[in-house]
């Protein structure tokens, strides 16, 4: 029996935990609650760091290799079908909570954890199921055997982040008497990417505000009442306990409508301009497949809610997930994008080939496991079972969809990735002189100044901000990030990554001022004389993540900002004293830093975790 003291991790819990939800539809306790949910420790046998973090990492793989002769067993793919409607159910009622308990979100965040890495064992360990995808109703027993064995593998996953959080400098690893390992947290836990994530959610909030105030007029209502009456007329029981329902031209609209509203708030929705090609498709294609992917999902999920209020005989959860044949679906969403797609200038119709690949890359089968292997790794929309059928997760439609899309871009046409991944910093550049211009007089911009030494190129600097009133020069350094969500492995490299190219960079740029000093710096930039004595600040701007700059951004006496502080910097800049200029903007960037500190993760009681002959603490330092 598996046991989560504390948590009461067992496939019982599962079954009748999810009275309430969180906000969000997603919970990740290790970044939304920070590391702060790791506590308790025993007598331990100090090892090297390396080794202790080495035999954990094994020993949480001995634990899910003993798990997987289950799911290779598995002819017919029942679990990976069970806990795909496990999770969809499980979200479905969360995300209806208004306040859920700590332990229900906990509940969510291993689940999460678990089913992804259950697509990937089921899927592995077998070359092909014997039948091309089953349903069935939901049975009491089965959910709970499965919810157990995913319930095993999400706090697998779980142990593998806290060693990925160790091995990123946070806190310390060793082996207790008996075996168990023991995690020491920092007394303190800052939460880096708090003020960030605030930053973001505020913006994201306003919008969904307002297209709430939209939803609410007159005409919209009128609609709605429209949409609610051909979702209950269309809808009909199928095979005494599922579910099947008619098109309509209505319903495909309203849908599509609001799915592209959700696609357009989430992070890297605007990652590549439309006409760009990954395996010779557009990126706008892709884009629409998955706006018509995540209207689907709606809409099914409102069909289901109609059958129920219209027969008492049909349960919920037997109807949230459903199945689908390959060849239909793909022929429905060519004729989607086509159809949605033709709204737009310049908009080329997606053809049969196209259509086929834009299917495998958004959806989740053998051919794309890497997908959902790391822990943090997005909940696909799409598990493809055989080459006939394949399973719609509804809670992947409703998590992370536009990070799953790009990474299975990057993972299925790397170079293509590679190559189109040089467009975005100039997109980048051409927004931050949009806002600036529009915000502050006098402003004059200069792209891509090269820095030369004797003729030899050091380095460059995206763009150039001057303003000629005051003297003050920002001297920018565009960063265009990929997305990395919850895979704390791909955080810390990619954020090693950029730090290092940051230092770099200014100790470049910094070398070249002292060299040529003022008269040179003004000769470069072709400054006149009647321009004021100059303030030269140099500002690294990134367009997710800026956090991992703190640091050296200090050290070097430099600014930095992510897209969505630089936002708010100008709009409280622009709004409070405008008349003052860049200057203002300068000191709301300063107090970055501050305002970065000032997060820290909230201190939990302990938690102590048991999969199989391994069990796993964790604790704060001085507690």
């Amino acid at each position: 029996m598996l046991v989560g003291e504390q948590v009461g991790l067992d496939g019982g819990a599962f079954l009748h935990g999810w009275r309430q939800r969180t906000k969000s539809g997603q919970s990740n306790f290790t970044n939304h609650r920070g590391a702060e949910v790791f506590r308790g420790a025993h007598k331990a046998k100090h090892l090297p760091m390396g080794s202790a973090v080495s035999n954990f990492f094994e020993s949480l793989n001995k634990e899910e290799a003993k798990l997987v002769p289950r799911l290779a067993g598995d002819r017919l793919g029942i679990q990976l079908r069970c806990a795909l409607s496990e999770l969809d159910w499980y979200y479905y009622n969360i995300t209806r909570t208004q306040e859920p308990t700590f332990e229900q979100q906990e509940h969510y965040y291993i689940l999460q954890l678990g089913v992804v890495r259950l697509i990937h064992l089921a899927l592995s360990s077998r070359p092909s199921f014997d039948v091309p995808v089953v349903s069935f109703p939901r049975r009491p027993e089965l959910s709970k055997a499965v919810l157990e064995l995913a319930s095993a593998l999400g706090m697998i996953q779980h142990g593998r982040r806290i060693a990925q959080y160790v091995a990123m400098g946070v806190g310390e690893i060793s082996e207790g008497e008996q075996g168990e390992f023991n995690v020491m947290l920092p007394e303190k836990l800052v939460n880096s990417s708090g003020h960030e994530q605030d930053v973001l959610e505020g913006f994201t909030s306003e919008s969904k505000k307002r297209f709430e105030r939209l939803m609410q007029v007159e005409p919209i209502r009128k609609l709605e009442r429209e949409v609610g009456e051909k979702l209950s007329a269309l809808v009909r029981p199928w095979g005494t306990h599922f579910i099947g329902y008619d098109a309509d031209p209505l319903l495909d609209d309203y849908f599509f409508g609001l799915a592209y509203h959700s696609i357009q708030l989430q992070e890297g929705f605007d990652s590549f301009h439309y006409a760009l090609r990954f395996g010779g498709v557009r990126y706008q294609h892709y884009v629409l497949a998955l706006t018509f992917l995540l209207s689907n999902s709606m809409r099914h999920e409102r069909f289901a809610e109609a059958l129920v209020n219209k027969d008492g005989s049909i349960r919920l959860e037997n109807v949230l997930t459903i199945t689908s044949d390959v060849e239909p679906f793909i022929a429905d969403l060519r004729e989607a994008v086509n159809y949605f797609g033709s709204a737009y200038d310049d908009f080329e119709e997606l053809g049969v080939d196209e259509a086929r690949t834009v299917f495998d890359v958004l959806s989740c089968g053998r051919h794309s496991l890497e997908l959902v292997s790391a822990p943090g790794s997005p909940t696909p929309l799409i598990v493809q079972c055989s080459e006939q059928g394949f399973i719609r997760c509804l809670s992947g439609a409703r998590s992370e969809p536009v990070r799953y899309m790009l990474e299975a871009l990057r993972l299925r046409f790397q170079k293509d990735y590679d190559r189109n991944q040089c467009s975005r910093e100039v997109s980048l550049q051409k927004a931050v002189k949009r806002i600036l211009g529009a915000s502050f007089n006098g402003l004059d911009f200069i792209e891509n100044l090269k820095v030369k030494s004797d003729g030899k190129m050091l380095t460059d600097i995206d763009l150039v901000v001057i303003e000629r009133t005051t003297g003050i020069i920002l001297l920018c350094q565009l960063k265009h990030q990929d997305l990395y969500g919850f895979n704390l492995h791909t955080e810390r490299t990619r954020g090693g990554r950029l730090v290092e190219q940051v230092d770099g960079w200014l100790q470049t740029v910094d070398s070249w001022l002292y060299s040529v000093g003022q008269e040179g710096f003004r000769g470069a930039l072709r400054l006149r004389a009647t321009i004021p004595d100059l303030q030269i600040y140099r500002m690294v701007i990134a367009r997710h993540y800026a956090h991992q700059l703190k640091d050296i951004a200090l050290l070097r006496k430099a600014l930095y900002a992510n897209w969505p502080q630089l936002l708010l910097a100008t709009e409280i800049a622009s709004r409070e004293s405008a008349e003052r200029g860049l200057i203002e903007l300068v000191e709301r960037i300063v107090e970055i830093p501050d305002l970065q500190s000032a997060y820290e993760h909230q201190p939990e009681s302990r938690a102590k975790w048991t999969v199989g002959g391994l069990t796993f603490s964790t604790f704060q330092a001085g507690c």
